[in-house]
C-alpha cells in the first residue's frame, strides 16, 4: 500500500503548434499522506464498500522532491478536420520525471473528437505533473462558451524508480516489489465545459507495473476545473 500527498507548481510556454510545461512537486508518503483516512472515508460515505486492511504495510514516510517536464506538439495533418461539424484533433506528447518520488520517461499520442473543441490541451484526468492550460490556435475569448468531446490516448513509460512500488530511496521497506522497466497505458474519457467550468470523466488501463502482478491496473478519475482570468 502507498499514498502520496503533495503540492505542485507549474511553468508553461506555448505557441501555435506546441506547448511545454515544467512542474516542481513537493510531498510526502507514509501516514502523513492520509491515504488510509481518505480511502476509509470514501468507502464509508460514498461507495459503501468494505474497508481495506493493508495500510499497516504501507510505504514509510519520506519527503519527496520531483521535477516533471512535458512537451506536446500538435498533429498538423489533422488541422483540416477542425472545420467539420464534429471536429477532430490530436497531439504527440513526450516527457519525463526526475526525483525520489518517480523517475521515468514517456512518449504518447492523444486524440480528441467533439463539438467546438477547446484549444487548451489539458489532459482531462487527474495526474501529476501534466498541466497544459493554454493551447494552439485561437485565444480563450474566441472560443465557444459550450464544448464537449471524447478522447483516447496511449503512452509508453520507461521506468527507473517508483516510490509506490520500489519503496523510498533513503529508507528500507520490507514490502517493496520490483517495478517493471516498461509500462504501457491506454486511457479514454469524456469532457465538457461551459464558460469557465469544466468537468471530465476518464478511465485508464495499464499493463503490469511490477514482477508478480496478477491483475492489470484499472482506475478512473473525475476532474473538475474552474478557470479564472483577470
Amino acid at each position: 500500500y502507498s499514498a502520496w500527498l503533495g503540492l505542485e507548481v507549474s511553468l508553461q510556454a506555448s505557441g501555435q503548434k506546441s506547448a511545454s510545461t515544467a512542474t516542481l512537486s513537493v510531498g510526502t508518503t507514509g501516514q502523513s499522506a492520509l491515504g488510509e483516512e481518505t480511502q476509509d472515508w470514501v468507502h464509508q460515505n460514498i461507495s459503501g464498500s468494505p474497508l481495506f486492511q493493508g495500510w499497516d504495510t504501507q510505504a514509510p514516510g519520506e519527503l519527496t522532491l520531483n521535477l516533471h517536464v512535458e512537451h506536446k506538439r500538435r498533429i498538423g495533418r489533422m488541422q483540416q478536420l477542425m472545420d467539420l461539424p464534429i471536429q477532430m484533433d490530436g497531439f504527440y506528447e513526450w516527457g519525463g520525471a526526475l526525483g525520489n518520488f518517480k523517475t521515468h520517461a514517456y512518449a504518447g499520442l492523444f486524440l480528441r473528437a467533439g463539438y467546438q473543441l477547446p484549444r487548451s490541451y489539458v489532459t482531462p484526468r487527474v495526474q501529476l505533473g501534466s498541466f497544459t492550460e493554454t493551447g494552439f490556435g485561437r485565444q480563450r475569448d474566441e472560443e465557444a462558451p459550450f464544448t464537449f468531446y471524447g478522447y483516447a490516448g496511449v503512452r509508453t513509460y520507461g521506468v527507473l524508480h517508483d516510490i509506490s512500488l520500489d519503496g523510498p530511496l533513503f529508507r528500507d521497506w520490507a514490502f517493496s516489489v520490483d517495478s517493471k522497466p516498461w509500462v504501457s497505458e491506454f486511457s479514454f474519457g469524456f469532457a465538457a465545459r461551459y464558460d469557465k467550468f469544466e468537468i471530465s470523466l476518464s478511465h485508464s488501463l495499464r499493463s503490469d507495473e511490477f514482477e508478480g502482478q496478477q491483475d492489470r491496473s484499472r482506475f478512473g478519475s473525475v476532474l473538475t476545473r474552474l478557470s479564472l482570468y483577470f
